[in-house]
């Protein structure tokens, strides 16, 4: 019943139209931006605000060692970042650790600290990535800006704009994004209306999503499309803002998945009740329990079968702000109602140092905001509009069968000129392949054809004479389809051209990768592979590399076996296998990577190359 009424509230008419728009502050802060994201990223880590800056410590697995050490609460800890914060808690600067790396991002204000103006995150001395936030007189963020700074050259890696419509009580949000090749990400729509909110974001998994304003902050109360386009997850909350169930259901109505959440009078005790996929028969539950501070110091779950797991619990130490400055985390196993020992396995410490009466914000001076970027992103949305246009010919041209599956052309005074019409250029090399004097090129094309997985690719090879290109040879066999990668896409990942030979590179797979090395030479009149290197396998299991010479039948297979710890260090095992394959060489028209079997008879095993 509570999730029907909290539903009813959000659809009842009148209800939001009646009701002011949010201020800028609260527009700015909910439009998923991540810059302004980031610079509120520990705003809920702490009881109070009033934070000058925090150093992070923690326990690592290895005994710490360097001029970050400290002895905390008898435990030796390494710093793992540093923060300076705003009196309201948004960060002016961050530092973090991995490894013997630092990183750190500036944060830099307007003079009033209102609104975020640039995040600069240095890579080296003479590179910066910095991230623009512009605003319009309203105080609305209309535009943020991606951009590497390197010694005052600057590159656009990504561009958004925010442009904004109201209507009565409602203020419409149009977010664009543009990204380093120009192209725009469709248009999402966010709609603003007193205390309800609703997110059309094509690009998300959520494609559309209702949030309804309960103390403070906006919470999702329903979801449109997620993963699937036909499915509706639905949310209720209690009074004070925590949440009641997640419901899942297929779009005829029937129920497909839910979680409910169950807490003590004073939230001190929370429960998760998962359940299995048709939602009726209950599946995992888990037991928080929280102290007066309001931080959790016990977490147990229970599988459906009512085996109990592992129990987690948590200590604190605190100051006299009531944020704590000593975390410690143990774990107590649990096999068929057995409990082990309770052992720590975490320890944190956090070294706050808070604003005294008077004293303001540490700000680093804003840095120029380039002049030439103006000029630089003037064309960008003309530009994508043209490679949508383009996209859409392309889609056309694919969907009616209307384009060239050849290259036409034989001479041309240059390159470009070869490219048919909707097929692109993806790559190109330059050497010697022949042994006469004159430079070749390769050209690697993307075309409207149908691969295995997606559009297939094609390779051609020009001739230089009398200052015109000459089309030499074109194939698509020895180039993958461009979604033949598996979870990484795309494989093609480069060509060459070294030794007289026309060098492809292919790169794919998920947790196990492969990669291909495929040599074409010209002889005897034709493209011929005469070389092949794979590279298979996944860290912490086997990795095995495959080196083969057609041409003098030479094979040298290495297998390498690695069993890793806990803490991820791997011991090594292996063996390495030669022998001679000698068979006739394989057309280069006429070969595709990854489909020729090679036997390993002593190894009864089966190698692809």
């Amino acid at each position: 019943m509570k999730y029907a009424v909290c539903f009813l509230l959000l659809l009842l008419p009148g209800v939001s139209l009646k009701a002011v728009a949010q201020s800028p502050e609260v527009i700015n802060q909910n439009l998923d931006n991540f810059e302004i994201a980031a610079s509120f990223a520990d705003t809920g880590s702490f009881r109070t605000k009033n934070i000058f800056s925090v150093r992070y410590y923690s326990k690592p697995d290895k005994k710490p060692a360097g001029k970050n050490v400290k002895n905390i609460g008898g435990t030796l800890v390494q710093m793992t970042a540093y923060a300076a914060y705003l009196p309201d808690g948004r960060r002016t600067y961050y530092e973090y650790y991995s490894g013997d790396k630092k990183y750190d991002a500036r944060y830099y204000y307007d003079p009033q600290f209102k609104n975020l103006l640039l995040i600069e995150r240095p890579e080296t001395e003479t590179l910066a990535w910095q991230n623009w936030l512009r605003y319009n007189d309203k105080g609305l963020l209309e535009g943020m800006i991606r951009c590497a700074n390197n010694e005052g050259r600057l590159q656009v890696d990504a561009y958004t704009t925010y442009s904004y419509r109201d209507s009565g009580a409602v203020r419409m949000v149009q977010i664009t994004g543009y990204n380093s090749d120009t192209i725009a990400d469709p248009v999402a729509e966010y709609r603003f209306s007193g205390s309800t909110l609703v997110k059309n974001r094509p690009l998300y998994q959520s494609k559309v999503q209702r949030f309804r304003m309960i103390r403070h902050s906006y919470k999702p109360v329903e979801t449109q499309g997620y993963i699937f386009d036909d499915r509706q997850v639905r949310f209720t909350y209690d009074d004070k803002g925590f949440i009641t169930s997640e419901v899942w259901q297929k779009p005829e109505g029937t129920l497909e998945n839910k979680t409910e959440y169950f807490y003590s009078k004073e939230y001190t005790e929370r429960i998760e009740q998962q359940y299995h996929m048709k939602g009726t028969e209950k599946s995992l539950k888990t037991v928080r329990r929280y102290n007066a501070q309001g931080d959790l110091v016990f977490e147990q779950s229970t599988e459906y079968t009512g085996n109990l797991l592992g129990i987690e619990s948590y200590t604190y130490k605190y100051d006299d702000k009531n944020n704590w400055i000593e975390k410690r985390k143990y774990y107590q196993p649990c096999n068929n109602g057995v409990y082990g020992e309770k052992q720590q396995v975490a320890f944190e410490a956090r070294e706050i140092v808070y604003y005294q009466t008077g004293q303001v914000p540490k700000m680093l001076p804003l840095p120029h905001y380039p002049a030439q970027l103006a000029a630089m992103l003037k064309p960008i949305p003309a530009i994508a509009a043209k490679k949508k246009q383009q996209q859409e010919a392309f889609d056309a041209a694919v969907a009616s069968g209307n384009y060239d599956e050849t290259i036409k052309i034989t001479s041309a005074a240059t390159l470009a000129a070869f490219t048919p019409a909707y097929w692109t250029v993806r790559d190109s090399a330059f050497g010697d392949l022949d042994g006469v004097e004159g430079d070749e090129a390769v050209m690697v094309y993307k075309t409207p054809m149908p691969a295995e997985m997606g559009f297939a690719s094609c390779l051609a090879v020009y001739r230089k004479a009398g200052g015109q290109w000459h089309l030499w040879h074109q194939t698509l066999a020895p180039l993958l389809g461009d979604q033949n990668g598996g979870m990484m896409g795309d494989p093609y990942s480069g060509v060459e051209i070294a030794r007289r030979c026309i060098v492809i590179h292919h790169f794919g797979g998920s947790r196990q990768k492969w990669e291909y090395t495929h040599r074409y030479r010209f002889q005897n009149e034709h493209w011929y592979l005469i070389g092949a290197t794979v590279h298979f396998g996944a860290p912490c299991d086997y990795m095995e590399q495959l080196d083969y010479n057609l041409s003098t039948g030479e094979v040298v297979v290495k297998h390498t076996t690695e069993a890793c710890d806990k803490k991820g260090a791997a011991k090594e095992s292996g063996w390495t296998e030669r022998m001679q394959v000698k068979k006739p060489l394989p057309l280069m028209d006429a070969f595709i990577p990854g489909k020729t079997e090679l036997a390993l008879p002593k190894r009864k095993q089966t190698l692809y190359y």
